[in-house]
């Protein structure tokens, strides 16, 4: 079987380092190249030696990541994405998600789930870092909500905008935005905005082919 074939863009080079010598006791995965910024990031899904996976970190000087994946994303490079950081909170999961990533880890994950979420992206899945609460999307997917909620879902997860700035873009209240936000919340069964942007992404409302109302 041939290995997967990994470049390891961070600005960190004991990171990058690091990371290249644990994968070595990977027998599956292979890192080919390395960069410091979303620049080398591009350059690399562009070369005749492109990786089968970029894992990349989010805050990097000259080019952050989210930048560089938008751009790839664009230029329609044939490279899956993993976004590697320490930052997980929901604000950074929706601009992970809206820059076109195909998953994203913490940095305090360990070698072996960063291979299995490194496997599980070159073979077409999404991966997004756990939440603490279980989440059971209903058969009937996002039926449940109304128009006005599933626009505030898509622009929350999606665009990963902040109350006020849905509220700007829908021409509501902030209040009214949070109240649908609360809303959804008790529909789905959680307690976490990081639950609704999963949610989401797993219903499939960040696909660009989603079928508005």
């Amino acid at each position: 079987m041939s290995k997967i074939r990994i470049a390891i863009v961070d600005d960190h080079a004991v990171v990058r380092q690091g990371l290249a010598a644990a994968f070595e006791s990977i027998a599956d995965i292979s890192v080919t190249s390395t960069g410091a910024h979303g620049e080398e990031a591009i350059t690399l899904c562009e070369s005749s030696d492109a990786p089968d996976v970029l894992v990349m970190d989010i805050s990097m000087p000259v080019m952050s990541g989210i930048d560089a994946c938008r751009e790839i994303r664009k230029r329609q490079l044939p490279v899956r994405i993993l976004i590697l950081t320490q930052f997980g909170d929901v604000g950074h999961q929706s601009q992970v998600v809206h820059a076109g990533a195909d998953g994203m880890m913490l940095k305090t994950s360990s070698i072996v789930e960063l291979a299995d979420s490194i496997r599980r992206v070159h073979f077409g899945e999404r991966v997004l870092p756990a939440v603490a609460e279980s989440i059971t999307i209903p058969a009937s997917g996002l039926d449940i909500l109304t128009p006005r909620e599933i626009d505030v879902l898509r622009l929350m997860s999606c665009d990963g905008l902040t109350a006020k700035e849905i509220a700007d873009r829908l021409h509501i209240s902030a209040s009214t935005v949070e109240a649908h936000r609360k809303n959804m919340m008790v529909k789905f069964r959680v307690s976490s905005s990081l639950a609704l942007v999963r949610i989401a992404v797993e219903a499939g409302l960040c696909r660009p082919d989603f079928p508005l109302a």
